[in-house]
């Protein structure tokens, strides 16, 4: 009985021959992954094709044409899935791109097809070139608004009317928006600090972030009088709360 049990143990883990195994069983996964999609690459192009008839027999013509939907289920994969591997192959290069590889290639196909729209003079309201997808314009619009932030930040004076309109206001919130992980343990690591000090009926997130407004707002003046303004600021709001 001993015998037998030695004989399951497994060998002690090994460092080397891990890497090694692993190795061969990514190239494997590599060169398998590859010719996956470049098979669902021709077939989706293939099947696009309108007038494409050629595999067919005429069982299958009478059952009507087949589909990227149908290729997908007959393979078993999903339709979304094997979309979005098609996306990746290069029939150029006989390659896979990497996600970020794909993004870059994709943010300059963008930026040609906006640069064609800026330079274009004479063109409807709504004229796009062609190759513009709901992607592009998505992007498009991010970079108008950003645009539209920025220069809006960078203005020394506002007229008064400015002062509350919606554009103003998303500026500030634009400045302090905890979007990043960084942002996020900054804006955590404030709260935890002031909570000692803030009204405990209050959310105190709640209370840090009218903190950062008005600090995103004090970011207009000049360093030399910010210390006066937020004394100002802090003075008049005391004053209207006690008023009330």
């Amino acid at each position: 009985m001993e015998k037998e049990l030695k004989t399951l143990e497994f060998e002690p883990w090994s460092y080397k021959k891990s890497i090694e195994m692993a190795r061969i069983h990514y190239q494997k996964v590599q060169r398998y992954t590859l010719d996956l999609v470049r098979e669902l690459y021709f077939a989706y192009e293939a099947l696009s094709n309108s007038g494409y008839r050629s595999d067919l027999t005429s069982g299958q013509m009478s059952e009507g044409s087949p589909t990227w939907q149908s290729y997908c289920d007959e393979v078993g994969i999903n339709v979304r899935t094997a979309y979005r591997w098609r996306l990746l192959y290069d029939p150029i290069k006989e390659c896979l791109l990497t996600p970020e590889e794909f993004k870059a290639r994709k943010l300059i196909e963008f930026e040609n097809l906006i640069k064609q729209l800026e330079s274009s003079t004479v063109k409807p309201a709504n004229w796009r070139p062609d190759g513009w997808s709901t992607a592009c314009e998505n992007y498009y619009q991010s970079k108008q608004k950003e645009l539209k932030y920025r220069l809006l930040m960078n203005r020394q004076t506002f007229d008064q009317a400015e002062l509350f309109n919606r554009e103003y206001l998303a500026s500030l919130s634009n400045r302090f928006d905890t979007s990043s992980p960084e942002d996020i343990l900054e804006f955590g690591r404030m709260c935890e600090e002031v909570k000692p000090y803030a009204v405990p009926s209050v959310s105190v997130p709640k209370q840090v972030r009218v903190v950062k407004l008005v600090e995103a707002a004090l970011a207009e003046f000049q360093p030399t009088v910010r210390p006066q303004v937020a004394k100002f600021i802090a003075e008049m709001i005391i004053r209207m709360g006690a008023e009330e």
